[in-house]
Order: C-alpha cells, then structure tokens, then sequence
C-alpha cells in the first residue's frame, strides 16, 4: 500500500526540487519485536522514487553489527540523516504525524547549498565546544510545537563536530520515557545533566548547551 497520495506526492517533489547535493538516510530496523519497523520501512521506500538526490540505505539492526556499533545506534527504529558525512543526527521511531516535518526538513537541510539558518551569536558559542554534547529531543507526532525543537537541535549538530542529537518518538520508547520522567514534549535532555520542556528560543537552548559542558 502507498504511503503518499497523489496530492502529497506533488508536494513532496515541489520540495525536493530544491536539493543541490545528494543527501543520505542510513536506516536501522529489525523483523521481530519492533512494531514500529514496518511504517519505516514503507516510508523509506517511497522517498529515493521523489528525487534522484535522495538515497537510502538499510540495515538490520540484529544482523549488521559492525554497521550498528560504527553508527553508534541503540535503538530502533533508528534514521540516519547526513550528506557526504555523519554529523550526528538521528531520528528514532516513525516521523509521523507532525514529525514528518522534521524528516524532510532535515533531508532539505543537508541537500541543499546554503549558510546555516542559526544566528551569528549561536555558533560563535557552539564554536567554544570542546566536549561531547548529547542533545535528546523527545516528541509526539501530534505536537506542533516539536519539529521545531528537533530542529534545532538537528541544526546544533550539523554546526558543531562536538554535538549529536537524537529526535525521539516518545510512545514509542516507553522506558526512555520512564527513565528521563517525560509528562510534556518538546522535552530535551542534556548530556543527562541539564533537560528543560518546551520549544525554547535559539539563544535559550544554547545557554542549556553551554551550561551542560560546564558540568561535563
């Protein structure tokens, strides 16, 4: 069964009409015991077929070990987005809902040819990182307010080598949920030692980000 009708479809490729340079998603699913694997898998197949920029690459995550531990994944269903490199960023769980937002802002993000959309302030301070940054990002695919956290944090990665950012569909990973104590989303965890809810402005999650490498 398609996954995008005619309508969207259209959409998809006004969009992606844009793309510059090729731009890859690297895909972790398993066959048992990860009820959400199916919905990626559908989505992932449709997507090369909208623009020739666009490729796709998939492994089991119980099968390609070597693959799983050089990508650092834990989880899945677990994507990839990068260009002609990993910088960090990941999506867990089915870009659904409003979080289909996220996915194809960030393929638009790494394909295409332009200066970052984050403001001068914002990376002269991430470029005063010297330690490892792991930004967690938890969502819902019916929050409006969440691809725009994710983002965000996706963008911190892509500007600095020291940052990596998860978007995590919270119903999904229900003992992640438990585990950081998530009642509202956006929620976002740092470093495990700073977290705040809402979708908080730019030079706001930078001030948590520089607070959280004090601590590390």
């Amino acid at each position: 069964m398609a996954m995008f009708d005619e309508k969207t479809i259209e959409k998809l490729r006004e969009v992606f009409s844009q793309l510059t340079r090729p731009v890859r998603i690297i895909a972790f699913t398993q066959e048992h015991e990860c009820p959400y694997c199916n919905a990626v898998r559908g989505l992932l197949d449709e997507l090369p077929a909208l623009s020739d920029r666009i490729s796709v690459e998939a492994f089991d995550f119980n099968q390609d070990a070597e693959q799983v531990k050089a990508h650092g994944v834990d989880k899945v269903p677990a994507l990839i987005i990068q260009g002609d490199r990993d910088v960090g960023v990941r999506y867990y769980g089915v870009p659904a809902g409003h979080e289909f937002a996220t996915l194809i802002g960030a393929l638009v993000d790494f394909g295409t040819d332009r200066p970052s959309p984050l403001s001068s302030e914002t990376l002269e301070g991430l470029a005063k990182l010297d330690r490892p940054i792991h930004m967690q990002v938890f969502v819902t695919p019916t929050c409006p307010h969440c691809p725009q956290s994710v983002r965000l944090a996706h963008l911190f990665a892509q500007a600095s080598e020291h940052i990596t950012a998860d978007g995590i569909e919270a119903g999904e990973f229900p003992a992640l949920v438990q585990k950081y104590g998530v009642q509202g989303v956006p929620k976002t965890v740092i470093n495990e030692t700073t977290e705040f809810v809402g979708a908080h402005p730019e030079a706001e999650v930078l001030r948590h980000v520089l607070a959280a490498a004090a601590q590390t």
